[in-house]
């Protein structure tokens, strides 16, 4: 009690109450631990079938591994994407620095599959500069348009802004590859935290297996979606490395020391190093730990809604509440712990969670009795749906390099330089992609992860360069059997093509063409002689074959033949000669006006009689002119067509 001093009375119940809650903390920590040793008597497993295990969950690892075209694709849109960011996003207002778009998440980690989703940020460089939430929605829905156009040219598709979520995203997916991207603004924790579970997994390699293996028996499970209120990926790796942690003895160190000299990638990549093989006296193998970690979350069910938080900075069970609500689930962030990894977790759905994990121990308690197959075991675990696929593309893959000498291929000749803007190396007979400048760490070469041996015939071990050909009875493997013997034909030797049967005989020597038949004969004709035209028809008192004359044109009345008749004449006008055109007949009288003569133009206001306006006037002699002519015409000879 002496712990804290006490002077006055209210001193003293502030001291109790935080010796109190230290007591609390301890004990609930404590309990975790009991719990979890009394689950892992109950369920003792026997120690000879885990090597069958172990074998199992290596072939379902070694389908779950990106292939080397995984990287490609994926490295090849973060290209695009930045290419387009740079194009629509200018750098104005944005602390005149040009956008870049990086990865983050799984691909980062190197803990991706083919069906994993592709986290971006979209970033600007500006270091220490906070970007508002306002900011960040309206770089999005500047940046979506430059999507929705590609959506339109059907090379992206689902382009969906959600930007009432904690973090802003933009979702769509990739047309030509099938992947779907999460794109962010000014992610830098993300990043940061990414880069840092990369390093960490080079400490020991059986993390990224353990990772690969929960993520799959998760999305198995349907558990594996924080917006259907379930564990989110980051959640499950950061349990995957808390369990490493609370090994006897630790597999992993807590993150704490990672950040002795602060939070910071680079550092905290030469701290990782210095811990390599940290866990190297603990020889618990893949399938051991995926069991434990099932048994570990089982027994700790009842102690989330008390406080008990999973904290890998402190790389042990603490108490924790948090500051504005509680959660079914706490998986403390190492880098804000004030963050809540787990805080998606819904009531109803953590009873989905621990039924999965019951119902998957009751399955490995049957497989290590000898009760269940080991197929059976892996699609009880992990399903059904993804397998049969992977193992099809991982077959056509191989398939397709030994049928094009693929660049990747394994052989004896050198690798060749890939195409793209990143290289292939070959490290233990297996390709990775070296570090580009969109992404540092994809993936680690320092520390490659090759892919086991398989077996249970699933796959062959490694990559295959062909798939071995059905053997034919009698004959050797790999050879391709004789062609078989054309069908024999009466009186003839083995695979000889019968002669061409002889052409129909008329009468003929054989294979001979008959002669033309001859032309039908006309009377008193010599034969094949053309018969003569006929004759043409008579016409009265005409020699024959001769053309009748043109009939004669009708007589008209005193005309002679074939002649034509004159125009009759024009009709009589009173007083006139005839065929003479009357004249035009006069001009109507205008007052006081002489007949035949125009009248004057119309007065303008303020203006003399006749003249035209100043802006139409025309010279004095000009308009006499114009009037004599007028008058000329109108008292001119008669038109020959008029009738009036």
């Amino acid at each position: 009690m002496k712990l804290v001093e006490a002077d006055t009375g209210e001193h003293d119940f502030f001291s109790w109450h935080v010796i109190d809650f230290s007591f609390y903390a301890t004990v609930l920590c404590q309990k975790a631990k009991n719990f979890e040793s009394e689950e892992s008597q109950r369920r003792r497993f026997n120690q000879e079938y885990f090597s069958g295990l172990g074998q199992l969950l290596h072939d379902v690892y070694a389908i779950l591994l990106p292939r080397p075209n995984d990287y490609k694709n994926r490295d090849h849109l973060i290209g695009f994407l930045d290419a387009l960011a740079k194009e629509k996003i200018p750098s104005s207002g944005y602390g005149s620095h040009i956008a870049n778009v990086e990865a983050l998440g799984s691909y980062v980690m190197n803990m991706f599959t083919l069906s994993s989703d592709l986290d971006l940020s979209i970033n600007f460089g500006s270091s220490g500069v906070e970007f508002p939430r306002e900011q960040k929605i309206a770089i999005l829905r500047k940046f979506s348009k430059a999507l929705y156009a590609l959506q339109c040219r059907g090379l992206v598709s689902g382009v969906s802004p959600v930007l009432r979520a904690r973090v802003p995203v933009l979702k769509f997916k990739d047309c030509r590859t099938g992947i779907e991207c999460d794109i962010s603004i000014e992610n830098v924790d993300g990043i940061t935290r990414s880069g840092i579970l990369r390093q960490i997994s080079s400490i020991d390699e059986r993390f990224r297996e353990l990772c690969f293996l929960m993520k799959a028996w998760a999305r198995a499970h349907e558990i594996n979606s924080s917006r259907n209120q379930t564990l989110n990926s980051l959640s499950l790796i950061v349990l995957t490395a808390f369990h490493l942690q609370t090994r006897v003895p630790p597999i992993f160190p807590p993150f704490s020391v990672l950040f002795r000299d602060g939070i910071d990638y680079f550092r905290s990549a030469n701290v990782a190093q210095g811990f390599r093989h940290f866990g190297a006296q603990n020889e618990e193998s893949v399938s051991q730990l995926f069991v434990s970690l099932l048994i570990q979350l089982l027994s700790v069910e009842t102690l989330w809604e008390k406080g008990l938080c999973a904290s890998t900075y402190e790389g042990t069970w603490i108490s924790k509440t948090w500051d504005s609500e509680s959660y079914n689930m706490s998986v403390e962030d190492f880098l804000d712990r004030s963050q809540n990894l787990a805080r998606s977790v819904g009531k109803p759905e953590m009873g989905k969670i621990y039924e999965c994990i019951r119902r998957s121990l009751n399955h490995l308690a049957a497989f290590m009795k000898g009760k269940i197959q080991a197929n059976k075991l892996k699609s009880l675990l992990f399903g059904t749906d993804m397998f049969p696929t992977l193992e099809k593309e991982f077959n056509k893959d191989s398939l397709v390099r030994a049928k094009r000498g693929w660049e990747f291929d394994n052989g004896d000749a050198p690798l060749k330089k890939a195409r793209h803007s990143t290289d292939m190396v070959e490290v233990g007979g297996f390709p990775f992609l070296r570090p580009n400048h969109h992404n540092p760490w994809v993936p680690n070469m320092q520390n490659p992860i090759i892919p086991p041996n398989l077996s249970h015939g699933i796959l062959p071990s490694a990559v295959p360069s062909m798939l071995p050909m059905p053997l034919h009875h009698g004959m050797a493997p790999n050879t391709v059997p004789p062609r078989p013997p054309m069908p024999l034909h009466h009186g003839m030797a083995p695979n000889t093509v019968p002669p061409r049967p002889p052409m129909p005989l008329h009468g003929m020597a054989p294979n001979t063409v008959p002669p033309r038949p001859p032309m039908p004969l006309h009377h008193g004709m010599a034969p094949n002689t053309v018969p003569p035209m006929p004759h043409m028809p008579l016409n009265h008192g005409m020699a024959p074959n001769t053309v009748s004359p043109m009939p004669s044109m009708p007589l008209h009345h005193g005309v002679a033949p074939n002649t034509v008749p004159p125009m009759p004449p024009m009709p009589l006008h009173h007083g006139m000669a005839p065929n003479t055109v009357p004249p035009m007949p006069p001009m109507p009288l205008h007052h006081g006006m002489a007949p035949n003569t125009v009248p004057p133009m119309p007065l303008h206001h303020g203006m003399a009689p006749s003249p035209a306006p100043p802006m139409f006037s025309m010279p004095q002699t000009f308009a006499v002119s114009l009037i004599l002519a007028l008058q000329h015409l109108l008292q001119g000879p008669p038109f020959p067509f008029d009738h009036r």
